[in-house]
């Protein structure tokens, strides 16, 4: 359709002037990363941010439902797209998240339905799930993905590794 090829577009992009920084640290260099858990090290939640696909995040304890990780803009945004890239070595996983909004970090708006991400080998842009024109007319200062539906592992555990995350909008 004519909103998926605006959406997928550089000037989509160029319209949207706001997104989460190159993150260095949960808080730097602006805005905070938050989340449900995690592990530390490469596996830290604001490496999802950190523009790198070599790092990700794991949520702890591996429930992989009901976590979340997302991002505190400093001022009201209205999100209009983002994109996840799943961690590569989660081979024939598929994860379901839910994209929502707050402005308290505690009440939460669901703004998109579920998406799935089917975690695949490599990364190319075939392996991103990406919500184009999102119809959000609501500006918030939290977004989060959160994460709906986890793939349960023959080890017993639960995996949602992300590698990257991106939020797109306008203030």
């Amino acid at each position: 359709t004519w909103l998926t090829a605006i959406c997928n577009s550089t000037y989509f992009e160029s319209v949207l002037n706001v997104k989460v920084p190159t993150m260095t640290s949960d808080t730097a260099p602006s805005g905070q990363v938050i989340y449900s858990s995690q592990y530390g090290g490469s596996q830290a939640a604001f490496h999802v941010f950190d523009g790198s696909d070599t790092s990700y995040w794991f949520p702890l304890g591996n429930t992989g439902t009901n976590c979340y990780i997302g991002y505190k803009f400093t001022s009201l945004i209205k999100v209009r797209k983002w994109i996840l890239l799943p961690y590569s070595s989660e081979r024939s996983t598929t994860v379901k998240f839910q994209l929502q909004g707050s402005n308290d970090n505690t009440n939460w708006v669901n703004i998109e339905n579920e998406q799935t991400a089917n975690y695949t080998t490599g990364y190319n842009t075939a392996d991103y799930v990406t919500a184009n024109g999102i119809v959000n007319n609501t500006a918030y200062q939290y977004y989060r993905l959160k994460v709906t539906n986890g793939e349960l592992h023959s080890a017993g555990v639960y995996s949602a590794k992300t590698s990257v995350i991106q939020f797109y909008g306008r203030a």
